[in-house]
């Protein structure tokens, strides 16, 4: 490009998309009894192959007062699991895709356990999160007293 009587240039410029983060698999909203045994839940994200090693994944749980986040290959009663695959999916126009599964378990649910939950995965250029599942904990039924025995006649009054 000339200006004036300058000559001036412009250096190539490389200009890479990448694949956008997705959620594929939502949270669905479950209702359980308090100890009714574990409860698993799901979900799974598409993302750039390209961006695996800053692939960072985790759940959100939320008790109607405080949010705690829940890392992958965490311990305990209540744990997440990871499978982060470096497989890819090769589409037209040769794009490279992975997915990442993840699953929560919560051992022996109880009711410290009812709350809303979410699924995030986040690389060093975007992030995505699932929709927010509900888990609705109940409480079991409790007999507080037990019934008085009783004699009656029948036919009687």
């Amino acid at each position: 490009m000339t200006y004036g009587r300058q000559n001036l240039t412009s250096p190539e410029t490389n200009l890479v998309v990448r694949e956008k983060t997705k959620s594929k698999r939502q949270l669905p909203n479950l209702s359980v009894l308090e100890g009714s045994g574990n409860v698993y839940m799901r979900c799974s994200f598409t993302y750039d192959f390209a961006l695996h090693d800053s692939l960072e994944i985790s759940w959100i749980f939320y008790n109607g007062e405080k949010t705690t986040n829940i890392k992958p290959n965490s311990t305990g009663r209540v744990q997440g699991k990871a499978l982060q695959g470096r497989a890819l999916i090769l589409t037209f126009p040769y794009r490279k895709v992975s997915t990442s599964y993840l699953t929560l378990t919560i051992e022996d649910v109880g009711l410290q356990d009812d709350g809303w939950y979410t699924c995030m995965a986040k690389t060093r250029l975007d992030s995505a999160v699932t929709q927010t599942g509900r888990l609705d904990v109940k409480k079991k039924t409790e007999i507080i007293k037990n019934p008085a025995h009783v004699l009656a006649v029948q036919g009687g009054e």
